[in-house]
């Protein structure tokens, strides 16, 4: 894995999973207010609410979306 200080930290600190999925959320609802149809939009928003139910991901860096997409993925290493 290339050299990353949020996974050197286990994704501690920096932006949360959390806070990423209220955004996101938010994103959706501005989107919708507006007739706009955001397909990608809509896959994140639910990847990342996976996430943030998920109490070992929750208050991680949102990128930590990448191991938990690699572990679903059966892949043990993040590539």
């Amino acid at each position: 894995m290339q050299h990353s200080p949020t996974a050197e930290r286990e994704w501690e600190g920096g932006f949360a999973t959390k806070l990423m999925t209220k955004y996101l959320g938010l994103a959706q609802d501005a989107a919708k207010m507006e007739g706009v149809h955001m397909a990608l939009g809509t896959l994140t928003s639910n990847v990342y609410l996976h996430l943030a139910q998920n109490e070992a991901f929750q208050h991680k860096d949102l990128s930590v979306v990448f191991k938990a997409l690699s572990a679903a993925l059966g892949n043990e290493r993040l590539r």
